[in-house]
């Protein structure tokens, strides 16, 4: 049995579920005496459904028998995945019925992350396996993609109006986070497209805001490929290492776990690219490749303004005795105080500035001169959105069976969300995907008048996907 994290420091001093939920589990692991191990378990249960009772709502869906959690703060979406999970598994052992709570106990999420790690550690081995013959020359290279062009502009003008936010004394004058992205998107859109953008109509110029603020999330990324060439300087082989959140977040501020991926081809395809290469010898390979590897199997936690995919790559430049680009940074407060008085800055290394300090690479510190990689294209994978809106416009099939129940994204007049049950028949009405709509308009069969319900695009997908699949003939 086991939990993502374990007792801090801070865990040692303070007194909540959370840190005692950490502590039971460190007992555990300690423990040979059964009956003792089984008063672990009775306070796991206790701990658990208390943290869970005050951190997510509770939602019992009778027909599938099946009890989600949903977190009440994004902050604690992994969490509450992992304690739900840990209930789960103490309620087996324990004798006690589950209600089938949805979620993977601990001990399969551990099996998971072990088997794909193998998974991982025996392409490298294969991959190694081609160039066991032949090889002469070794290299490094380092590779940053773009996604949003305007992303460090924009995260210092968010940075600046936070500050000033919090700043402020009273509250009434405070901006929400939504208003802050908004306005730094407009200044920005001001100063970098200038009367391209004040040409615009006000809804022009809104869609446009909504769109770059929505694409701060959009980071780049930064990942390294090692290479074993022959004598003619063909490639006999090639490991690619990207460093990512273990799971999606949108918390900046919050480390969370961090896996290498292996092989990193995730942004091979992206159009704006910058490389660099550095030579090495045989000895500095496998230092890479150790380090890759040592990564890959013990991975830190991931943090945005912290260890990230740029810090991790300078790591393996610097492990082989490269120099990393210089100014591949932007500087962020150290913490709240930070913050707010303008004293403490800490380097976040990013792909964005990372991509703009190769743009002017000359071939020093080690590596040669930078350059626009070829792009590997890659079949595009269709969005369920695009998925359900072929289906609906090329195959005229917009009738569907839900497989298991799922809940309205909102309901007009707050008149509270309604359920709609497994089984039930469904007519897709609408579906839209946009900067601030994701969401699909169906109605119920027979048609119950005035009874529209409006779905996220990707919760309609999964309870009808294989019937969609089907239809588009790309079921296996």
């Amino acid at each position: 049995m086991s939990l993502a994290g374990g007792p801090s420091t801070k865990a040692k001093i303070d007194s909540s579920t959370y840190t005692k939920i950490l502590q039971c589990l460190k007992q555990f692991e300690s423990e040979n005496i059964e009956d003792r191990k089984k008063t672990i378990y009775e306070n796991l249960k206790r701990l658990c459904t208390k943290w869970l009772g005050g951190h997510t709502d509770r939602i019992n869906t009778e027909t599938r028998g099946v009890i989600d959690y949903i977190p009440k703060d994004k902050s604690d979406e992994t969490k509450a995945k992992h304690i739900a999970g840990l209930l789960k598994e103490v309620l087996v052992v324990l004798g006690e019925k589950s209600s089938q709570i949805k979620s993977e106990t601990p001990s399969q999420i551990i099996n998971e992350i072990r088997e794909e790690k193998e998974a991982s550690l025996n392409a490298i081995k294969n991959e190694e396996e081609k160039a066991s013959e032949g090889s002469d020359n070794y290299k490094l290279t380092l590779l940053a993609a773009v996604e949003n062009p305007y992303l460090i502009d924009f995260a210092k003008k968010r940075l600046a109006l936070t500050i000033e936010n919090k700043r402020k004394l009273r509250s009434k004058n405070k901006k929400n986070n939504t208003q802050i992205k908004n306005e730094a998107a407009k200044q920005v859109l001001m100063e970098k497209e200038g009367e391209q953008f004040t040409s615009m109509n006000e809804k022009e110029q809104l869609k446009a805001i909504e769109k770059l603020a929505k694409a701060s999330s959009a980071v780049g990324h930064t990942w390294v490929n090692l290479t074993t060439l022959d004598t003619n300087s063909k490639p006999l082989n090639r490991h690619s290492f990207g460093f990512y959140p273990k799971e999606f977040y949108n918390q900046p501020t919050v480390p969370v776990p961090g896996k290498v991926v292996y092989p990193d081809t995730l942004h091979e395809s992206d159009p704006t690219q910058r490389a660099v290469d550095y030579k090495l010898t045989k000895k500095e390979y496998n230092q890479a490749l150790d380090f890759a590897k040592i990564q890959l199997q013990s991975p830190p936690q991931y943090l945005l303004t912290g260890y990230n995919c740029t810090f991790f790559a300078k790591k393996m430049v610097e492990t082989v005795g490269k120099k990393f680009p210089g100014n591949a940074f932007m500087t962020v407060p150290t913490g709240a105080v930070s913050a707010i008085t303008g004293l403490g800055k800490d380097k976040a290394f990013n792909p964005n500035a990372l991509y703009d300090e190769l743009m002017t690479y000359d071939g020093k510190d080690g590596g040669s001169q930078s350059y626009e990689p070829k792009r590997i294209e890659r079949k595009k994978e269709l969005t369920p959105y695009e998925k359900m809106r072929k289906c609906v416009s090329e195959m005229w099939a917009d009738k569907f069976t839900l497989n298991h129940a799922i809940e309205e994204k909102y309901s007009q007049g707050n008149k509270g969300k309604r359920t709609l049950e497994s089984g039930r028949e469904i007519k897709i009405t609408n579906i839209f995907e946009g900067l601030i709509d994701n969401e699909t308009e169906i109605t119920t069969i027979p048609e119950s008048r005035g009874q529209s319900y409006w779905v996220d695009n990707d919760v309609l997908y999964n309870a009808i996907a294989d019937q969609v699949l089907d239809t588009l003939g790309l079921s296996n």
